[in-house]
């Protein structure tokens, strides 16, 4: 047991840098596997105007996400402004490429916003994962709102478990953030109780003080999950016009079809460990468009001109970056730091089972 649990933690430790040649080369075994109808769309036209309409669309998405996560940070009363919104935001989306070791990006943005709100570190961090929370829950509605549409792809066997999986998740979901907003949970026996445990219940009392707050505030938890609705709509919208951009209308699916499958393959590229999720997105797209009954390369190539706006948009976060590099720098390694503390205190306790 001893041996397993030490070559684990080897392995976890060596994929923090593995992980990009694992994502280039499962790239490259993309194209490789599409070599001639890549070179067919290569040699036609590009249609750049649909694709700066796609990189205005892209940026417009992300200030939104932004908007989002300020929304759910300004009703915890917290010194924080929409600008502060977007630097964070933006050099948590450079991290989400580029981050070493185990650091993504919401890690570093709920670590910049703990330094910054240190009387209220830890419902700070919570805003983070909320947000994260929220913006899947929208995705997953989005996805089930769009599968109303009639399309092709919804005849397919082999994506009725992806609808079953957006109406599923995006109703428990709606339920979850209505349970947030009872008011008689937060205050009930169980969950008062839960604040006299020891070591952790001072930390449960703070989370639940800030639950109350969103209660006082509900229309803010509305808006949010409006704002990414609309988020949502526009970053899958980028995958459309990308499509256009790189191919026709005969050749690609459609808008609505877009709005199908794109939340599918983006959960994909969030699920597999990868930085930005770079090849599992790729592999999706690529999957789906076949499954829509298009080209399988025209795919490839729409999620390729979808990340090349995304990386240039990162590129905005890695300018925050150099203005406050060293700070970014310590929180970076303290996350680290007490990652590899939490893996070494849970061996002992693995090896004695």
């Amino acid at each position: 047991m001893n041996a397993v649990l030490r070559s684990l933690t080897f392995l976890r430790r060596q994929w923090q840098w593995l992980k990009w040649p694992v994502a280039v080369g499962l790239v490259l075994f993309l194209f490789s596997q599409n070599q001639e109808a890549i070179a067919q769309l290569a040699a036609g036209e590009i249609r750049w105007g649909y694709l700066a309409a796609a990189g205005v669309v892209m940026l417009l998405a992300l200030l939104l996400t932004f908007f989002r996560w300020w929304l759910l940070v300004w009703a915890q009363d917290f010194d924080f402004s929409l600008k502060d919104a977007f630097r964070l935001g933006f050099i948590g989306y450079l991290f989400n490429y580029v981050a070493p070791g185990g650091a993504g990006g919401d890690i570093v943005k709920a670590m910049l916003l703990a330094k910054e709100q240190p009387r209220r570190r830890l419902v700070a961090i919570a805003t983070v994962f909320l947000d994260r929370i929220l913006g899947l829950l929208a995705l997953f509605m989005v996805g089930a709102a769009a599968c109303l549409v009639p399309t092709p792809i919804l005849d397919k066997p082999e994506f009725q478990n992806v609808i079953r999986a957006y109406w599923l998740f995006g109703g428990a979901g709606i339920v979850g953030v209505g349970l947030m907003l009872v008011p008689a949970i937060p205050r009930s026996k169980p969950v008062q109780w839960l604040t006299h445990l020891p070591g952790v219940g001072h930390l449960l009392a703070e989370l639940i003080a800030g639950v109350v707050l969103y209660q006082s505030r509900p229309l803010v938890v509305v808006a949010s999950v409006l704002v990414s609705i609309l988020g949502h709509v526009a970053m899958l919208s980028v995958f459309y016009l990308g499509a256009l951009a790189v191919g026709t209308v005969e050749t690609i699916p459609g808008f609505w079809a877009h709005l199908q499958f794109v939340p599918a393959a983006e959960l994909a590229g969030v699920l597999v460990p990868l930085p930005g999720g770079v090849g599992a997105l790729e592999g999706a797209v690529k999957y789906c468009y076949e499954l829509a009954g298009a080209s399988g390369a025209s795919g490839l190539l729409t999620a390729i001109a979808f990340r090349s706006l995304s990386v240039l948009l990162a590129v905005v976060g890695a300018g925050y970056y150099m203005l406050a590099r060293r700070e970014i720098d310590e929180v970076i390694h303290e996350a680290e730091e007490d990652a590899s503390h939490s893996a070494d205190e849970s061996t002992p306790q693995l090896d004695r089972v």
